[in-house]
């Protein structure tokens, strides 16, 4: 068992008052068992912990418990998240975090050059947070839907999403919903909204 604490770090140009880390290995499973602690300030930061198992096949990472604290808002797993890697491959089993009635959720493959099916989806978004948090326009607000599918390969991938923007009833604004597609393939971008 190895543990490392860092205090008063720089990650880029990110302040972080406070690193914990532990490791152990389990040799006769293949297996590392961790568990990290980050926190920026006293309203930000986040845990995960979970497993690193090696086979002849590649790695697998099981993170039992992963939260992302945020200032007024904490972001959890629904389930354990799962991902396994290997040689030129990465496979998201099981990616969703949830807030209250807000998920993203990940799933898909990379193999080598392939994009095999890759799905993004986040139901829910309070976009008011959002602008908030990073500062946009005041219009920026209600509730957000967003899908996307990713497949092809790197150099040439195929994409297709839908947005749905709901605004927030004490918004002033000419419309109550938006709804976008967007489509990307053979280099051509398509978009349709109303």
């Amino acid at each position: 068992t190895a543990q490392v604490q860092v205090r008063h770090a720089r990650v880029g140009t990110l302040p972080v008052e406070q690193v914990a880390l532990e490791v152990s290995y389990k040799g006769a499973e293949g297996q590392v068992l961790f568990a990290t602690e980050v926190v920026q300030s006293a309203k930000s930061g986040g845990r995960a912990g979970g497993t690193l198992t090696r086979d002849a096949a590649g790695q697998q990472v099981v993170l039992e418990e992963f939260q992302v604290r945020l200032p007024d808002r904490t972001w959890h797993a629904a389930a354990p998240l799962q991902m396994v890697f290997g040689p030129q491959r990465l496979d998201f089993i099981q990616i969703r975090v949830v807030h209250d009635n807000e998920s993203i959720e990940l799933s898909g493959t990379m193999h080598g050059e392939e994009l095999q099916n890759i799905q993004l989806h986040a139901a829910q978004i309070d976009l008011s947070y959002l602008q908030q948090l990073l500062h946009l326009p005041d219009i920026i607000g209600g509730r957000a839907t967003f899908q996307m599918q990713l497949a092809g390969t790197r150099a040439e991938p195929r994409f297709e999403s839908e947005l749905t923007v709901q605004a927030a009833t004490s918004q002033r604004l000419p419309f109550t919903q938006f709804y976008n597609t967007l489509a990307y393939a053979q280099r051509q971008l398509q978009s349709t909204g109303r």
